[in-house]
């Protein structure tokens, strides 16, 4: 028998919606004071996998300040170019040249 039906799995999904970024332990607690049997944490994990709710972690770019600006700078001063007036000249090569040194390093 399942420990956790569909009403109670419906309740746990709003749990999790209202705050995406809380842990696995802090949803189990709070999902658990309203119930008269507690479930524990694998449980509760297992019925968000199953709902579709997998754990993943971002990865940023880290950048410095100043190329931030940069970026932004250079965004700004190019919004307006167009395929016609710009990217036409642009050269876009797929070839790949590798020459083998006398140490045998590889440069490409």
């Amino acid at each position: 028998m399942a420990k956790i039906n569909e009403r109670e799995s419906r309740a746990l999904l709003r749990i999790v919606k209202q705050n995406r970024k809380r842990t696995l332990s802090d949803i189990t607690g709070v999902f658990n004071q309203n119930r008269n049997v507690s479930v524990s944490r694998r449980t509760v994990q297992r019925k968000l996998y199953s709902e579709g709710y997998h754990r993943h972690v971002v990865k940023r770019i880290r950048t410095r300040e100043i190329n931030r600006k940069n970026r932004v700078n250079w965004c700004r001063t190019n919004r307006r170019r167009t395929v016609g007036h710009y990217w036409k000249r642009v050269i876009f090569s797929d070839v790949c040249e590798v020459d083998i040194g006398t140490d045998n390093k590889v440069f490409i």
